[in-house]
């Protein structure tokens, strides 16, 4: 059974289901750039290979022998190893930072000093393994062999260009010329949000209209905006990522490039 380090210990506290699937994002560029965003079925080869691309960035996870201080962790929760409840599930990095902003807010509210310290010890730690999990992914896009929960090798290029080709000819589209490239970017649109549910109640939760987005009568965190909590006067900072329930295709003008993003985590 798969256990867990001290380090994390926070996590255990509290359980927070939230429906995320894709938290930072990759887009398939060869004739235009897909993005994730609204379901649209896959009509082109192109669509195809995008939404494969997608789907495999969310089978990518950092473990301990990378260095992770949290189990599996990925973009996205997922099942456990093997299915076996006995083992520690995929936990993506949206849930692990909503969860210790959440542990934050409740050691405030019980006054336990303890709880404040292991909450902030908790979230350098989040950062460091998104860190390394984006370093993980940005191999995978550029061709690097990864992992999933279960151990299976895979490579994103390699199967979005397997997608591409076989949608091709079943279009009538003929032989792709050419390599696949994939970009790491995020959604500029100001309406994208993290899917991440902002504690209830919102008075206690130190949001503002300015850090949340209202969705389906739904208050969740703004993405890639800095949100403040005070925890006994010390100032933690989270910022959360655009994510969805399920990887879809967004215009080629919502996309910007990882160079020109704002920080995702701080």
């Amino acid at each position: 059974m798969d256990t867990r380090k001290p380090a994390g210990n926070m996590l255990a506290m509290i359980a927070v289901f939230i429906g995320v699937f894709v938290i930072l994002i990759a887009f398939f560029v060869l004739n235009y750039t897909q993005l994730l965003g609204t379901h649209k079925q896959a009509q082109t080869a192109i669509d195809a290979a995008a939404l494969q691309a997608a789907k495999d960035l969310g089978r990518v996870v950092i473990t301990g022998e990378d260095g992770c201080h949290f189990g599996v962790v990925g973009l996205v929760d997922g099942a456990p190893k093997n299915n076996d409840v006995n083992n520690r599930g995929q936990i993506g990095i949206n849930t692990i930072l909503a969860t210790i902003r959440l542990d934050g807010l409740i050691a405030k509210e019980l006054g336990n000093q303890t709880m404040a310290v292991l909450v902030a010890h908790d979230l350098e730690l989040a950062k460091k393994d998104s860190l390394v999990l984006k370093a993980k992914i940005q191999g995978a896009l550029e061709g690097n062999k990864v992992e999933d929960v279960n151990g299976n090798q895979f490579n994103i290029k390699d199967n979005a260009a397997t997608v591409y080709d076989a949608n091709a000819v079943r279009l009538g589209k003929g032989q792709r010329i050419g390599d696949i490239d994939i970009k790491l970017g995020y959604v500029n649109s100001p309406q994208v949000f993290s899917n991440v549910p902002v504690p209830s109640p919102n008075q206690l939760a130190q949001v503002n209209a300015g850090t949340t987005i209202v969705r389906n009568n739904k208050t969740y965190y703004r993405s890639y905006t800095q949100i403040n909590t005070d925890v006994f006067g010390n100032q933690l900072t989270f910022g959360f990522v655009a994510s969805a329930d399920e990887p879809s295709l967004l215009s080629q003008n919502e996309f910007s490039p990882t160079l020109s993003a704002p920080k995702l985590f701080y």
